[in-house]
């Protein structure tokens, strides 16, 4: 099963290493390779970027299932309902009710945990998308003043 995984891995891999190596091709047929990678490392990659960081972000609320919890927010535990029974029994409606009102208190309980997990690893993955937005596009500017800086 680990090399199975590691298989898939090398595959997707390689498949993106081909599409970056395609779309180098393109630009490199141009004649201004100067502005051709300009327009690759600012326009196309950089929206590039942003999708694949927009979709880590949904992809963490769907595994969080934020909406769905939000949804059933005050939903009993893993459906745990105690019934009311037939006809009326004071002693049995005021422990089903109770029962089913601290059913609902510990799925809202858990269900608080898990959206605030959710939230705090939405914000981790928004500002670590922030920073590598931010290093994508400085970097060049970095590496070129670090340059002016060694060689003065």
């Amino acid at each position: 099963m680990h090399s199975t995984h590691y298989n898939q891995i090398q595959i997707i891999v390689n498949g993106i290493s081909l599409y970056y190596n395609q779309i180098m091709l393109q630009i490199a047929e141009k004649r201004n390779l100067f502005l051709s990678w300009i327009k690759w490392r600012y326009l196309i990659q950089l929206k590039e970027i942003l999708v694949k960081w927009r979709n880590v972000v949904f992809f963490i609320f769907n595994y969080f299932s934020l909406f769905l919890l939000l949804r059933t927010y005050l939903s009993p535990w893993r459906r745990y309902r105690w019934s009311y029974g037939r006809g009326f029994d004071l002693g049995r409606y005021a422990e089903a009710a109770l029962a089913n009102t601290f059913s609902r208190l510990i799925g809202a309980f858990v269900r608080t945990f898990v959206i605030v997990a959710c939230i705090f690893c939405a914000i981790f993955v928004f500002i670590c998308g922030l920073f590598i937005v931010l290093f994508w596009i400085l970097i060049p500017f970095l590496i070129i003043a670090l340059l002016c800086l060694t060689l003065s």
